[in-house]
């Protein structure tokens, strides 16, 4: 088995993925033995965790198309070291096998070229080429946010409710998790009060005292909420929609 070459600040390293198909294991095997053995890998030394922005610019390079998957918040990259550990703990003669093969292939570090002793023609094309390259790490990372953007715009506005519940609860999860929900949305409300001109709260207050002159349970009237008040004036759904589109934007969610 021959990996897919993958690199990550110089350093070679392997997917989950690639490990579990080079021991001729499934991935599950491996994140177990992960979860049981944590004491025993040591970050920077035998893995390298990704979340975030450094996730998105690895996502975006060209050599790592299809090794991530599009909706991963994190990802673990298994050096030299992480691998033999691995190996390790799944005992096996084919792991062993492999690691030995891997060790002798794909961990060998390639010797550093010195440009200086290039003649100055092989030097321009050294630099050309990563100029190329550059801009197309550039163009990729523009692409992905491009798309990203489009994806949130095509919110369905037949599902609206549905739709931006899913994107405020994605939000709140980057912003400080479950518990941030209730901030983003009452600051998503802020901004449509600002933007439209609205006052939410008092046009909820009226919907209710409206309810309650028709006779309505207290249940009912303490039911409703300011989604429901949007609701009712398609005005305000097209400045509320544009609102969350704008605040997923913002903290780079996809749908």
């Amino acid at each position: 088995m021959n990996p897919r070459i993958v690199n990550y600040k110089n350093q070679r390293v392997l997917t989950t993925e690639q490990i579990a198909e080079a021991y001729n294991t499934d991935v599950k095997n491996i994140q177990m033995n992960f979860a049981n053995n944590k004491d025993k890998f040591v970050e920077g030394k035998h893995f390298i965790l990704l979340t975030g922005d450094d996730l998105r610019l690895f996502k975006n390079q060209p050599n790592t198309v299809g090794l991530v998957g599009k909706n991963a918040s994190s990802l673990y990259l298994w050096t030299k070291r992480g691998a033999s550990r691995h190996c390790k703990l799944l005992d096996t003669d084919e792991a062993w096998k492999q690691f030995d093969n891997l060790e002798e292939t794909y961990f060998v570090a390639r010797p550093q070229i010195d440009e200086s002793q290039l003649s100055p023609e092989l030097q321009m094309a050294n630099s050309i080429l990563r100029t190329l390259q550059n801009h197309e790490l550039e163009q990729n990372r523009l692409n992905a946010k491009v798309d990203g953007i489009k994806e949130v715009v095509g919110l369905n506005s037949s599902n609206w409710r549905q739709d931006t519940q899913k994107l405020i609860s994605k939000i709140a999860l980057k912003d400080g998790g479950a518990d941030a929900f209730k901030d983003v949305r009452t600051a998503i409300y802020k901004e449509v009060d600002r933007r439209g001109g609205f006052d939410l709260e008092r046009r909820l207050i009226n919907k209710r005292q409206r309810l309650a002159y028709e006779g309505a349970s207290k249940t009912a009237q303490d039911k409703l909420t300011k989604v429901d008040v949007i609701a009712d004036d398609k005005r305000v759904i097209e400045v509320y929609l544009a609102v969350v589109k704008d605040f997923a934007i913002k903290y780079g969610v996809e749908v």
